[in-house]
């Protein structure tokens, strides 16, 4: 390109009119410009741009007022971002430096393809993940007081819940222990659920079903704690439940045993950990 001023006719230039005509009637100085290719505009960039390969897209702009960067606005066509940073040592990094990252449309179906293992940078997972369940990791444990254990073969005793749990699945993980202090117990039922209601057994109400729950119904005979002030650890269950919904998750039981000989005690821990 130039900034020279393009040619001007002059008269007295014997013109063959076969190669030459006067058009300057109807063509306007901006069709000129363009024709001959003078730069009339500064750029108004304030650093080198190279384009090796050049740009190719329907549309690109940046809106000031709202700093925000639009990339192929017509939403029906994919805009794929690749080969972020450095593709020698595949150190590729993408930073989005907002609060709040739409990714998908959030009225239909969207599907997001992770190729590569996600790296939690969390500040402090403490403080944003525990004792919650709003997001894909979150968790919270909840233990129960010690209690006598009720001994009956029709009665369900709730040990320890969670109230308004959202919808999603999750892991679930519930530990059961018992003290004995004056002769071993024998129990003969030892059932365990998950279920949306306190104190019920109700089969509608239990949540994951034989995924969650632990029955034993063989006699078993538990001895005397050692020393007596400490629990011992009778039972463990871990697994996945799903929730439609929001709702309540008691950890109920059943128990019989020999009332006969002593008065045993039961204690609870249930822990969630969301994971979709």
């Amino acid at each position: 390109m130039t900034t020279a001023p393009p040619p001007t006719f002059l008269d007295i230039v014997n013109f063959n009119p076969d190669f030459f005509e006067d058009i300057s009637s109807i063509l306007t100085k901006k069709e000129c410009d363009a024709r001959y290719l003078i730069k009339t505009e500064q750029d108004t960039a304030t650093a080198l741009e190279t384009f090796t390969g050049g740009i190719k897209t329907n549309s690109i702009e940046s809106v000031i007022d709202t700093n925000t960067l639009n990339i192929q606005t017509d939403s029906s066509t994919a805009t794929n971002i690749v080969n972020i940073g450095n593709a020698t040592t595949n150190n590729q990094t993408l930073n989005l430096n907002s609060k709040i990252i739409n990714v998908g449309d959030t009225t239909v179906p969207s599907s997001i393809n992770i190729n590569r293992p996600l790296k939690i940078g969390y500040t402090n997972i403490v403080t944003e993940l525990g004792n919650s369940f709003d997001k894909i990791g979150s968790y919270s444990s909840v233990s129960s007081s010690e209690a006598t254990i009720v001994n009956s073969v029709s009665a369900a005793t709730s040990l320890v819940n969670f109230l308004s749990v959202p919808e999603g699945i999750y892991i679930f993980q519930y530990q059961i222990n018992y003290r004995i202090t004056v002769a071993h117990t024998v129990f003969t039922m030892q059932k365990f659920i998950l279920s949306t209601t306190a104190n019920n057994f109700n089969t509608f109400n239990i949540i994951g079903g034989e995924l969650s729950s632990l029955f034993k119904t063989n006699s078993e005979h538990v001895d005397v704690s050692n020393p007596i002030d400490e629990y011992t650890q009778k039972f463990s269950n871990c697994g996945t439940i799903v929730l439609g919904g929001p709702s309540n998750v008691y950890l109920n039981y059943r128990i019989v045993h020999n009332a006969s000989t002593t008065v045993p005690y039961i204690k609870a821990t249930l822990r969630l950990v969301r994971i979709g």
